[in-house]
């Protein structure tokens, strides 16, 4: 079986050892023939994707001669039933990365467990970077901020799961692992805080923070959002947060399990219209 790995550093490996991956400029073929396996791809549509400045023809000539070069890098692909076809499936129109091949790709298995609650631990761990890191083409963009997104839908989920199960340190684990990947998730930040206040390190919320009010002043020039203003004079008071055992007791009633439910659940809707605003604001960012 062929291993793929495109998140985080990229490389291929066979029967345990590692292989040589498909040279420079036959790697965008490669990845974008991966990322797009699932139906045969007309090849005027990947040229001009690809080579968006060159003429039609110039573009069609180079797709036949990458294609070439990619069928000479990759290792034999293995016979068998269903198998002889080899890595690539051509005809004169079209170009498709084989989907019955004997090979496992790490963005198809991240996305698969990303798709149940009880598989997300299992999806964070396969994500071992952004994908793609090295490669810079525009039609990668929305791919690569698509799946950081989903990735990092899947450690709001695990923060919000440990803290509804009261496993604070497990909480605070992946909220710190989300904010390496987005220093500046002012949700997560708060519930940051209020993890390291249930645990009972007051000092570690307060300090947290008073880390992303400098973190927000230095890089947006900006205060932090009310609500979060209002969680830090919760903490500096030492009062209970809301949704909290004496707060429950305190405001006992028929809605008394919708406050706690709203203090866990987390916000739903316009995922995509959230991806592509993200990948808007960070091409401004760079």
């Amino acid at each position: 079986m062929l291993h793929i790995y495109l998140l985080g550093a990229v490389h291929m490996e066979a029967e345990g050892g590692p292989l040589k991956l498909p040279l420079p400029s036959t790697f965008s073929l490669w990845a974008y023939l991966l990322l797009h396996r699932h139906a045969p791809l007309l090849r005027d549509t990947i040229a001009q994707t690809l080579w968006p400045d060159d003429s039609e023809a110039d573009a069609r000539a180079k797709l036949s001669r990458q294609l070439y070069r990619l069928r000479s890098t990759l290792p034999p692909a293995p016979l068998g039933e269903g198998k002889e076809a080899g890595w690539l499936l051509t005809s004169a129109t079209t170009v498709q990365w084989n989907p019955q091949s004997d090979f496992r790709l790490d963005v198809a298995e991240f996305e698969r467990l990303s798709a149940s609650p009880a598989t997300t631990l299992a999806a964070v761990e396969i994500y071992s970077g952004d994908l793609l890191p090295g490669l810079y083409d525009d039609w990668l963009l929305y791919e690569r901020e698509r799946l950081r997104h989903l990735y990092i839908a899947n450690l709001e989920q695990l923060v919000q799961r440990y803290r509804a199960e009261h496993d604070y340190r497990k909480a605070i684990e992946y909220a710190q692992r989300l904010l390496s990947a987005d220093p500046l998730h002012e949700p997560i930040v708060r519930q940051l805080i209020a993890a390291h206040y249930q645990l009972g390190d007051r000092a570690a919320a307060l300090a947290e923070y008073e880390r992303f009010t400098r973190l927000l002043a230095t890089e947006l020039d900006a205060p932090p959002m009310p609500e979060t203003v209002a969680l830090y004079e919760t903490v500096a008071r030492n009062l209970p947060l809301p949704g909290s055992p004496i707060t429950d007791e305190a405001t006992a009633g028929p809605n008394k399990e919708r406050r706690a439910a709203d203090s866990v659940l987390p916000f739903v809707g316009r995922s995509h219209e959230m991806v592509r605003l993200e990948a808007a604001w960070r091409r401004a960012v760079r």
